[in-house]
């Protein structure tokens, strides 16, 4: 392989990879297949953490409703939401989206997470979700007080 050309090697990792199950020999595949049950229990069938993104608005709504610095009153800033209740938020959407977040009647494409905050009492994020992606649309802040 060393004498190889970048394509040649390319080529020749590309015809080794099997693509039917006719291709793998009889003894082999029934080994593979009577494992399937073992290697299947040591783990869940779940999906991959959604990746979670943020609608272009999301930052100019955040700043309508948090000061830019911590008021003397104990309000908490952007930064400290963003330090303290947002990173939580964005797991429990990337871990499990459809059971940490509520349906919303009449528009299917459109849940909303609503979970006690850190820094206020209570955080309502408008989200969509495709199977890869969260995208959050929407903030709604409870401050405590």
């Amino acid at each position: 392989m060393d004498k190889m050309t970048p394509q040649e090697r390319a080529d020749a990792i590309d015809a080794g990879v099997i693509r039917s199950w006719d291709e793998v020999d009889d003894e082999f595949r029934a080994r593979l297949l009577a494992r399937v049950p073992e290697v299947a229990a040591r783990g869940s069938h779940r999906v991959a953490d959604r990746v979670v993104r943020s609608h272009e608005t999301f930052s100019d709504d955040l700043d309508e409703l948090l000061p830019p610095e911590r008021s003397a009153d104990g309000l908490p800033s952007v930064t400290d939401f963003l330090l303290y209740d947002l990173p939580r938020l964005r797991d429990l959407l990337a871990d499990d989206y459809e059971s940490n977040t509520l349906e919303v009647h009449r528009c299917d494409d459109l849940r909303i997470l609503v979970q006690s905050g850190t820094l206020v009492r209570t955080v309502a994020l408008y989200v969509t979700a495709t199977p890869l992606e969260v995208l959050v649309l929407d903030v709604e802040i409870e401050r405590f007080g």
